[in-house]
């Protein structure tokens, strides 16, 4: 019975002992959320995001003037008190925390970043941007200048120099068909049964037939500089993007006017009282509100780069290229 006892107690202080050697998992001081004070060089505006688990680290940002949301992913390795990052390129900087403020500074450059620990920072990316899902999509082997949904058809402006439309049907998938233009285009958009095209030569507007290409009418100029890109039909009036302003055209009257609008969008839909818009190479879809023109709600598809969008009544398409492909696609998705 004491041997017994013996072999208990024995057991037990090893137990103890065991817990006394047991270490807590320690958190780099870097992980977390922070918000920019100052930013110089290559790095950007409003908030960074590290985790050393996956080494992963976001740079949130937004464009100036009008609000739209962007993000850039990359990686990042530390040695001592160095940090090596690639974001939007590669580079090498010391760093050091003091007081819940990051520093940062380019070892080649010597520009200095400074940001502070911060909950107003988002926890993650989904929160700054949510992701979009696909529903069904179909390769492609064509980038698109625009797309535009009528009657069960996907219509695609395949590039300017290319004068071609080509047809896919909503449902199955399958090109239906092509049209041949006459002028190089830029975009393109339906307005009820009519199709509407931007001209490249000298951004006036046509309407074309869906079922030959051929033009029907010519507006008069439209006072777009530097090529039409993203165009949409609001319901009222047809709407598009050049340089910085924000045009609308009134179908009925024929009157052009224009305002101060975002810079980046190179292709556009309405749908539901809201426009819905793509930058050149991003991956990011905005919904933003059409008087105002600030954005309201944005998604990503990543590892995409997005060229066009439209609605089909219900249903959002976009077209674009996944990262390392050679191959484009349409696809539907779920925008949460």
């Amino acid at each position: 019975m004491i041997k017994r006892i013996s072999i208990l107690f024995a057991t037990a202080i090893l137990l103890l002992g065991g817990c006394k050697k047991e270490t807590k998992t320690t958190v780099p001081e870097i992980d977390g959320q922070w918000q920019v004070l100052n930013f110089a060089g290559v790095l950007s505006n409003e908030y960074y995001l590290f985790n050393s688990t996956n080494k992963t680290v976001y740079n949130l940002s937004k464009e100036s003037g009008f609000e739209f949301r962007d993000y850039q992913k990359g990686v990042f390795n530390i040695k001592g008190n160095i940090l090596e990052m690639s974001l939007y390129s590669t580079d090498l900087y010391s760093f050091s925390i003091t007081n819940d403020t990051l520093t940062l500074t380019n070892a080649y450059s010597g520009s200095v970043t400074r940001a502070l620990r911060s909950n107003i920072a988002p926890k993650s990316i989904d929160v700054w941007i949510k992701p979009a899902s696909i529903k069904s999509e179909i390769r492609d082997s064509f980038s698109s200048q625009a797309i535009t949904i009528y009657n069960g058809k996907i219509y695609s402006l395949i590039s300017m120099e290319a004068k071609r439309i080509k047809i896919f049907d909503v449902n199955s998938l399958m090109e239906t068909g092509s049209l041949n233009l006459t002028n190089e285009y830029t975009a393109c958009e339906f307005v009820g049964p009519y199709l509407f095209t931007a001209r490249k030569v000298d951004e006036k507007l046509e309407r074309i037939s869906e079922v030959d290409g051929s033009v029907m009418a010519t507006s008069g100029a439209s006072g777009a500089f530097n090529y039409i890109r993203g165009m949409a039909f609001n319901g009222s009036d047809l709407v598009f993007t050049s340089s910085y302003n924000f045009f609308t055209y009134d179908i009925s009257a024929s009157i052009f006017s224009n305002k101060p609008g975002p810079g980046d969008i190179t292709e556009m839909a309405y749908y539901d009282g809201k426009l819905y818009t793509v930058d050149q190479g991003s991956n990011v879809i905005h919904q933003i509100n059409a008087s105002t023109l600030v954005e309201e709600k944005s998604w990503r598809l990543e590892h995409y780069r997005l060229d066009a969008i439209a609605f089909d009544g219900s249903n959002c398409w976009v077209h674009g290229t996944y990262s390392g492909s050679s191959f484009s696609k349409f696809m539907k998705i779920e925008l949460q």
